[in-house]
């Protein structure tokens, strides 16, 4: 009787395991349509962010936080390449403490007044 409890039991766990969880909802899928302007972008963060100012935002969640609103004249690849961003090119000087960028000419800040090198120098 006991062996026929066990193989009872065992048929029903594996019977209960096997049963569908709800049907995925059906409708159009999330992205559908041309992107417009407007909306709300809602990001999940452990904590807020210290501070957005990228000259003073050292720790994570701040950090993670500057590189999705700011630009830097540089960036990284997916490597570890230094690759241009706000900068079209660099050189540096022979002994390595001078370096001269030149700025890309189609960059504009969100009013449309044209990016220069004294928002660097301010920035």
């Amino acid at each position: 009787m006991s062996r026929l409890v066990c193989v009872l039991a065992a048929s029903l766990l594996a019977a209960a395991c096997a049963v569908p969880l709800d049907p995925p909802p059906s409708g159009p899928p999330d992205g559908d349509g041309p992107p417009r302007p407007g909306g709300v972008l809602r990001l999940g963060s452990p904590e807020d962010p210290r501070t957005l100012d990228p000259a003073r935002g050292y720790d994570t969640v701040s950090w993670s936080f500057e590189q999705m609103l700011f630009n830097t004249l540089v960036n990284y690849d997916a490597g570890t390449n230094i690759v241009p961003e706000l900068a079209a090119s660099w050189t540096m000087s022979p002994d390595g403490h001078l370096v001269s960028f030149t700025l890309r000419p189609d960059v504009r800040f969100t009013t449309g007044r044209p990016f220069t090198a004294a928002d660097v120098k301010y920035s």
